[in-house]
């Protein structure tokens, strides 16, 4: 309903029907969950432009867990959800049972509840067994103690090559008295013996087609010679998965080619974990996939070598993971094409060779597919500079019409040390002078011609300005206008109009055909009044000595009819 209100006189007022709101006396409450009033964005999270607040990225509600606060979605079955309302339905819990979890009852005697506790009134503990107590013993794993135990019952186990355990001897090659084993000589062919051979020397034995050891071979000589005659292939330590020979600080020599994992070393000397003769070559077994290391640091050719050749036959090498650093230290020299898939920084100047092009997808139908240059600011504005080197003092942008620079047609935006900024047309060798032509809504309008010359497409030329606009106003004496124009019109309604400078005498002239054509000055008032000269108080002059003038009409002197000749005649002669 439309009313009337009375004002409080403090933070609004009425002065002569004026209402009047003193904002000085408001302040701008912070925003709470229960006050309406201003907040202040972080411009991180949340940002505002121009007044429209936004979140930089969108909020995404993680899964609820036990440690994180989320969403749920619920079964639909023992819970459900209604008008935003959670529900389940009764459970029932079951009587436990051996194959159902469910409830019991405690008896409160045995075994008693007290605020969800259970636990039962004594706690037993199993003694350790003696020779006069029944109780419990610790049997230790089969493997280092020979013991073995199935089903409660104790059993001493089977010894073997991995089973600590008991044996049996056959009462011929091997005999047992008083609890030692011994072993006839004559018969240790094909043995396998379970402990150190201290006491009997094997020299006796004779020949040995095969000889098991399941403890160690030791000697108390400081020189021994093993398998060192006869055999031309030795087959040692093929499933051992680490192998020790020698000791550190020792030579352990190997005469002959040296075999490692398919890479063979001809007269190699020197020192070191492995050396290798000057350019070894990989022989059968070629190591065709690949070298390995469990290390996660490795240092290969990393000292030393000034000039390392690397997969000189390889077509395609793949250094680096998909994700991390990988690091040049020095100059980089690229022979080929070079393809970068992902966002590349150059942290340093980039210099070009001569004749070097820099091509990208500069012509795409689809606009948005095109190679561009932009700024790596985000939602900054870009602003591409060419600047001269050194203490130069010009820098331009130029484009031509030819692939080969020599002999084309170009333009430049330039700047010309301290004296112009320049938008040229020009050439290279005998390139064409081109017009330069201005486009704006899609067609040309404008254009600079070779000679100088500038025109027009649509011929009307306007000027923001509402003060004086000096056009053509110093060093041309001579200015020819409107050569072809037929009607000009010039000035608004009301305008007043001056030819030359205060200072000098001037004169317009208006010709015609020549000597004997015609010249008029007219205007479109036909019944009111036409000042013409209104301001001069010395001397007018119309027409020469020796022409005519002609008054068509009446000709007044200060609101005085003057009459013609011929009446000026017939009244002096009536006289």
């Amino acid at each position: 309903m439309l009313g009337g209100v009375k004002v409080d006189g403090s933070t609004i007022s009425i002065v002569s029907g004026t209402i009047t709101a003193n904002y000085t006396n408001y302040t701008l409450p912070t925003a709470t969950t229960s006050i309406l009033g201003g907040v202040k964005v972080d411009g991180t999270s949340i940002t505002i432009n121009n007044g429209v607040i936004s979140s930089a990225s969108a909020y995404s509600l993680p899964t609820a867990s036990t440690s994180v606060l989320g969403g749920v979605k619920v079964d639909g079955t023992t819970i459900s959800i209604s008008n935003g309302i959670i529900s389940s339905t009764q459970y029932t819990l079951p009587t436990s049972s051996p194959t159902v979890l469910g409830g019991v009852k405690i008896d409160g005697t045995t075994v008693t509840i007290n605020n969800g506790i259970i636990s039962a009134p004594y706690t037993y503990s199993l003694p350790s067994a003696s020779p006069t107590t029944l109780g419990g013993v610790y049997i230790p794993v089969s493997t280092t103690s020979g013991i073995l135990n199935t089903s409660g019952t104790i059993g001493l186990a089977t010894a073997s090559t991995t089973q600590l355990g008991g044996v049996k001897v056959d009462g011929t090659s091997t005999t047992v008295t008083n609890s030692i084993i011994s072993a006839n000589a004559s018969g240790l062919a094909g043995t396998t013996l379970k402990s150190t051979v201290v006491s009997s020397s094997l020299t006796s034995v004779g020949t040995l087609t095969s000889l098991a050891v399941g403890g160690d071979v030791t000697t108390t000589q400081t020189t021994q010679n093993l398998f060192n005659a006869t055999a031309t292939t030795i087959n040692f330590g093929g499933a051992a998965t680490n192998l020790n020979i020698g000791t550190s600080g020792g030579t352990t020599t190997i005469t002959g080619h040296v075999s490692l994992e398919g890479v063979t070393s001809t007269g190699a000397t020197g020192t070191g974990s492995v050396v290798f003769a000057t350019s070894p070559t990989l022989t059968s077994p070629v190591v065709s996939t690949s070298l390995t290391t469990a290390s996660t640091s490795f240092n290969l050719l990393n000292t030393t070598a000034t000039t390392v050749n690397f997969a000189g036959a390889g077509t395609t090498v793949s250094i680096g993971a998909s994700t991390g650093t990988t690091t040049v230290n020095n100059g980089l020299t690229v022979t080929g094409t070079t393809t970068l898939s992902g966002s590349t920084q150059i942290n340093g100047n980039t210099t070009y060779a001569s004749s070097v092009q820099i091509a990208g997808d500069f012509d795409n139908a689809t606009v948005n597919s095109r190679t561009v240059f932009t700024t790596k600011t985000t939602n900054a504005n870009p602003g591409i500079y060419v600047v001269p080197n050194g203490t130069a003092t010009a820098a331009s942008w130029q484009a031509a019409n030819s692939s080969s620079l020599t002999n084309a047609s170009k333009i430049l935006i330039a700047t010309n040390g301290t004296t112009d900024v320049q938008l040229v047309s020009g050439v290279n060798g005998t390139g064409t002078y081109l017009p330069l032509s201005f486009y704006n809504g899609g067609s040309q309008q404008m254009q600079l011609s070779t000679t100088g010359v500038l025109s027009f497409t649509n011929p009307t030329l306007t000027t923001a300005s509402t003060g004086t606009v000096s056009l053509f106003n110093t060093n041309a004496t001579t200015i020819n206008a409107y050569g072809a124009a037929t009607t000009i019109n010039e000035g608004a309604a009301g305008v007043t109009y001056y030819v030359g400078q205060s200072t000098g005498n001037s004169t317009f002239s208006v010709l015609g055909n020549g000597a004997s054509g015609s010249a008029t000055i007219t205007t479109n008032v036909t019944s009111g009044t036409v000042n013409l000269f209104a301001g001069v108080t010395g001397t007018m002059t119309v027409g020469s000595s020796t022409g005519t003038t002609n008054f068509p009409g009446t000709l007044k002197q200060n609101g005085v009819v003057v009459p013609n000749l011929t009446t000026m005649l017939a009244y002096q002669l009536a006289l």
